[in-house]
Order: structure tokens, then C-alpha cells, then sequence
């Protein structure tokens, strides 16, 4: 069984990536290519493109969209003051499936959405088995002798030592795992911001739940809002909120 894999789909304007760097990291690495509007591909090498970091519990979220248990799911990332939208949904047709993450947008066809699937049903069995173990190694180390002088006694023993080897990897926090829009609201504003009216269903320390008048219902980060707001209100309110939040999960 091989320790590392990478998978590449590429289409003709944005590719997606899979990589697993190792079976004892209980996470896989997605990362997103596209072009310019010359056809050049960004160049990872010079920090073009964009990657992500999947733990086992997003992994099986995924799997259940490819294997048609549902029709979405997404997520909300926060990594170094870094904000991503995820999201990965049927088309209408259940033809293709898309993966939004932030402003990259690739769909997969029927064939590489079966061989992705294989891909994250190995990947769960094999890091499971290897990454969810506590490993432990016992290595002997030696003190050498000095040579002693003839005014001193001191003597030098071999000492072993049992240090554990393991070091949990640096995660990103997964804040939000809850549906997003996937219609267009009323009141949208072709600009850096969106007003729109709307209604608080839920918070979080970092987000809120927010039901439109099209009654459809999207996590929004706090730091994207822009203007007061009352989470004890159930009536409707108005929000200000940047136009990506909205923009990039539309089917």
C-alpha cells in the first residue's frame, strides 16, 4: 500500500487537485488551479492557486453528495485570517457535480467523480487504520564519556529514554458545516456589498444563520457584516454583508 497520493482533474479552465501526503495524517489537501484569460495556468510554485485542508469528518461529508445520499454540502474555513466558502452540490440533473471553494468553481463528470469517490472511500479506510493510532517509539541515546581528570570522580552512564513521536498536525478550524444559498436573493446589489433584508435563525460565536425573503437560508461570518444587528429579534433586519459570501455559492 503506497504512502502518499495525488490526483489531478483538470478541465479547460480550472483544475482540482487531490493529494494525500501521508496515510498517518488523518486529512487529505484539495487544491484549486485555473487560468488567466490568456489560457496560462497559475503556478503553485510562485503561491498562485488556492488549497484547502479536508479533515476525515468533511471527507465523509463529501462522499455522502458523490454517493447521492444528498444533494450539498458545505463548509465555512477560517485559517490564518484566511475565509473559505466551500461547497459541493448536484446539478440540476445529477449529471455533474460541482465543488465551490472561495472563487474556484470545477465540475466533475461521471467518470471522475466515480474514480474521486474510490479515491475518498481509500483514503478514509487507510487513515483510519494508520492515522487515528497513538504512535510511540523508544530510541536509546548515549551520553559519551568524557575523559575524566585526575582531580575528578564524576562518571558518565548510557541513559535510554522513552519519547513519544507523535505530534498531532495543525489543523484549520472548520467553523460551519450548514447548508448556504443556492438561489439568488432579493435586494442584490451588483457592488462591493450586499443590502438585504433577513431574519437570525441561529448564531455561533463567529456567524449567524440567516433566513431570506426567498427562504433561503445561509451561515454568514460575523466579520462580514457590516453593519449592527439584533440576534434576539425575530423580525426582519437589514444586513449588510460582502458580495463574495453570496456571489460564490450560486448553482
Amino acid at each position: 500500500m503506497t504512502n502518499s497520493h495525488n490526483y489531478s482533474f483538470f478541465g479547460k479552465k480550472s483544475a482540482v487537485i487531490v493529494k494525500s501526503s501521508s496515510k498517518n495524517d488523518p486529512f487529505i489537501f484539495i487544491q484549486c488551479l485555473k487560468t488567466d484569460d490568456n489560457g496560462v495556468w497559475e503556478k503553485p510554485s510562485q503561491g498562485e492557486g488556492k488549497i484547502i485542508k479536508l479533515s476525515l469528518e468533511e471527507m465523509i461529508m463529501i462522499l455522502e453528495v458523490l454517493q447521492k445520499k444528498q444533494n450539498k454540502w458545505s463548509a465555512y474555513h477560517s485559517f490564518n485570517d484566511n475565509d473559505t466558502q466551500i461547497n459541493v452540490n448536484w446539478d440540476s440533473n445529477r449529471e455533474k457535480v460541482w465543488f465551490n471553494i472561495g472563487e474556484y468553481r470545477k465540475s466533475l463528470n461521471i467518470a471522475q467523480f466515480e474514480i474521486l469517490k474510490m479515491l475518498l472511500k481509500h483514503f478514509l479506510k487507510e487513515k483510519i487504520e494508520f492515522a487515528t493510532t497513538r504512535q510511540e517509539k523508544t530510541i536509546k541515546t548515549t551520553r559519551k564519556s568524557k575523559s575524566p581528570t585526575s582531580n575528578s570522580n564524576n562518571s558518565y552512564h548510557n541513559k535510554t529514554e522513552r519519547i513519544e513521536r507523535y505530534k498531532k498536525p495543525q489543523k484549520e478550524k472548520t467553523i460551519l458545516k450548514e447548508e448556504i444559498i443556492q438561489n439568488k436573493p432579493q435586494n442584490y446589489e451588483n457592488n462591493g456589498k450586499i443590502h438585504i433584508n433577513g431574519k437570525v435563525k441561529r448564531e455561533t460565536p463567529k456567524a449567524l444563520l440567516i433566513l431570506f425573503p426567498n427562504q433561503n437560508e445561509i451561515w454568514v461570518p460575523k466579520s462580514k457584516i457590516y453593519n449592527n444587528f439584533d440576534t434576539s429579534s425575530d423580525d426582519q433586519q437589514e444586513f449588510i454583508i460582502e458580495k463574495w459570501i453570496i456571489e460564490k455559492n450560486l448553482n
